[in-house]
């Protein structure tokens, strides 16, 4: 009985110890997000088709998808034709994807020496992983969509099509306070993290 006793307290502290340990290692907060236990809470989406680009994995995407004018493919679901109608006469899209192999349990993301929650970076590890992307449009063959300035991974699904609007979408004087004043600062060579890739500008694939 006695024994056990020891064990257990001693076990305990031990445990204690470690996760002090791996808090210190890594400061990012990153408790466990719990999935929505009632069915009104839950939200169920079915891909409308596949992005195909060249990028076979995250290390080949780039950081600004649109900078970078690489050129892809999107390949619709057959169901999804007449959602199509007078879509030829935009210039821009929207793209809204799922990063499949995005870190959910991810609320922090280190940018440099600091760390910013992830609500205000625009980090692919997040508790729901959208991408957003915004693309010119080039071609429409049948159900296939051409497009230039995609950066996600190939076979990333499609969630959502939207016509980008200068009128809407643009706010020239918006700004990320974070971001603005990190460029400021002279910067000092560091290994780059490929987990978060993150600019606080745009989306970088996963």
């Amino acid at each position: 009985m006695l024994l056990s006793w020891l064990f257990y307290f001693y076990g305990g502290l031990a445990e204690e110890m470690i996760t002090k340990l791996k808090k210190r290692m890594n400061p990012l907060q990153t408790p466990e997000v719990k999935p929505a236990k009632s069915r009104e809470d839950r939200v169920i989406m079915s891909p409308i088709g596949k992005i195909k680009t060249p990028f076979k994995s995250l290390d080949q995407c780039p950081k600004q998808g649109i900078q970078a004018g690489v050129e892809g493919e999107i390949v619709l679901r057959t169901e999804m034709a007449p959602a199509l109608k007078d879509l030829e006469s935009c210039t821009h899209l929207i793209l809204l994807s799922y990063f499949h192999l995005a870190d959910r349990q991810r609320l922090q993301t280190k940018t440099g020496p600091e760390i910013h929650g992830t609500f205000a970076t625009r980090s692919p590890n997040r508790p729901n992983p959208i991408g957003l992307h915004v693309v010119e449009l080039l071609k429409i063959d049948g159900l296939r969509i051409r497009v230039k300035g995609i950066d996600c991974l190939d076979g990333t699904s499609l969630l959502d099509i939207k016509p980008y609007s200068p009128e809407i979408d643009s706010f020239p004087h918006a700004a990320i306070g974070w971001y603005s004043r990190s460029r400021k600062k002279p910067r000092s060579p560091q290994k780059r993290d490929h987990t978060t890739r993150d600019t606080g500008k745009g989306t970088k694939r996963r």
